[in-house]
């Protein structure tokens, strides 16, 4: 069971007890009671998750979408696992993305521009996540 703590200056933060028998906390940031109780509810189904084996579509669809700073707080408390990160060079990453995008010559040509100035000041070998 979780439970909806009010900080100061309308911050809120949840606490639930993890798998480890620990009691563990989220900081919400601002929020407003009823954005502050459907996360709660998300942190209660992942809670139980961990406990079953199995995840709601609608719980996994809100941490698809969930951005990476709030991804990454659940990450830390380890209610779920993080989000797998892909390191290229700059030079694959502009590869791939100028091969995937379909436009006019005169367009292309100041592509390459683009690319090689790019490339000029990060270096081909500068690594991009993704």
């Amino acid at each position: 069971m979780a439970s909806i703590v009010n900080d100061p200056n309308g911050r809120m933060r949840t606490l639930f007890i993890g798998r480890d028998g620990q009691r563990r906390a989220i900081r919400m940031g601002k929020a407003n009671t009823r954005q502050a109780e459907s996360f709660n509810v998300k942190v209660e189904q992942l809670v139980t998750s961990g406990v079953t084996g199995s995840l709601d579509d609608e719980t996994a669809r809100w941490l698809a979408e969930l951005d990476d700073v709030m991804h990454e707080k659940l990450t830390a408390v380890g209610l779920i696992k993080g989000r797998n990160r892909v390191n290229v060079t700059l030079n694959a990453f502009l590869d791939e993305y100028f091969a995937s995008v379909v436009v006019k010559a005169s367009t292309k040509i100041t592509y390459k521009q683009t690319r090689r100035t790019l490339l000029e000041y990060f270096g081909e070998t500068r690594r991009s996540a993704r």
